[in-house]
This record gives structure tokens, C-alpha cells and sequence, in this order.
């Protein structure tokens, strides 16, 4: 999918190792649920524009950015079921509304080697997801508060509250 939005469908699906392509260089809305299965990805590169994905996410995700100042936005009032989140540079923003999780991976990691992670709600992630830290992370906070269960890499980390709070739920000997 390239060019402006917005996209309004039923379901975007993909199975096996197809890809669903999301590319921005202005702002793209995507108005309908995006599903990937048995090993598909869906990827986005945001070249200075803007991703929104107002729809369920499920299955694994990357970010993928060709400049550092592009952003994709997960919203929307129904809760994403992503298997994996991996990003290396840019802005992703966690919009969710309703109590709705944006990084909703029971047993998956959110990996990054690069970037900001922005609150724009709160509650954004299950409690029990873990950040895995390769590169230089930024948690905005953005006076929120959510629940992680940990944190771990040796990637430098910067954690700005502006008034939010960040709890973890992970045992006292888990690095953070």
C-alpha cells in the first residue's frame, strides 16, 4: 500500500512468508484490520511521513524506517494481537483508546535497536511484555502510565515521564 490515505476495508490478510507493505511519505490511514500468518510480516516504511493504523494488528510486525523522523501511529478502540514488534529507528506512537492494548503479545518481545516509543494513551502494553534493547530506545511516556515486565540489552535507554508513570511486573532479579 503507498500513497495518501485513508484505506477503508474489511481485512488485509497474508499467510506464509508474504508481506504486507505499508509505505508513507505523507500520512496514510488504515481504516481495517491487518492479519499475517505462518511466518508473513507486515512492514512499514515511513519515510518522514506517517503510518495510522486504526484497525487490529495481529500477527508479527516490523517497523522499518528509511529516515529517523517517521512515525506510525497504532490506534484505534479494539485491542492489536501482535505476535512480535520490532522497530530500528523512528517515532511509534501507542494510541489505543478504551483500555485497548496497542502491544498486546502474550508471549512475544518488543525489539528495538533504535527509536522512540510514544504514549498517547494509557495502558498501552500487556503487562507481561518484555523490551529488548539493541540500540538507542526512547520510552515517552508523554505523562502516562502503563506496565511493562522488562526491560533488557545492552542498547542505551532514555525514559521520560513528563508526569506518567512506568511500573514493571518482572521479578526483582530480572535485569532492567
Amino acid at each position: 500500500l503507498d500513497g495518501p490515505g485513508p484505506l477503508s476495508l474489511g481485512t488485509i490478510a497474508g499467510r506464509d512468508s508474504s508481506a504486507i507493505w505499508l509505505r508513507a511519505s505523507g500520512t496514510v490511514t488504515v481504516n481495517c484490520d491487518l492479519s499475517m500468518t505462518g511466518g508473513g510480516r507486515v512492514l512499514a516504511d515511513v519515510a518522514g511521513g506517517m503510518v495510522i493504523l486504526n484497525g487490529v494488528v495481529s500477527g508479527p510486525f516490523t517497523t522499518h524506517w528509511d529516515a529517523d523522523n517517521g512515525t506510525v501511529r497504532l490506534a484505534g478502540s479494539s485491542s492489536n494481537s501482535i505476535t512480535s514488534f520490532s522497530m530500528n529507528q523512528g517515532t511509534l506512537e501507542l494510541a489505543k483508546t478504551g483500555g485497548a492494548k496497542a502491544l498486546n503479545m502474550a508471549a512475544g518481545e518488543f525489539g528495538s535497536s533504535g527509536g522512540t516509543v510514544r504514549w498517547l494513551e494509557d495502558n498501552q502494553f500487556t503487562n507481561a511484555n518484555t523490551i529488548k534493547n539493541t540500540g538507542g530506545l526512547t520510552l515517552d511516556l508523554n505523562g502516562h502510565t502503563d506496565t511493562l515486565g522488562r526491560i533488557y540489552g545492552n542498547g542505551r535507554l532514555a525514559i521520560t515521564l513528563g508526569g506518567g508513570t512506568l511500573s514493571f511486573a518482572g521479578s526483582a532479579s530480572d535485569p532492567v
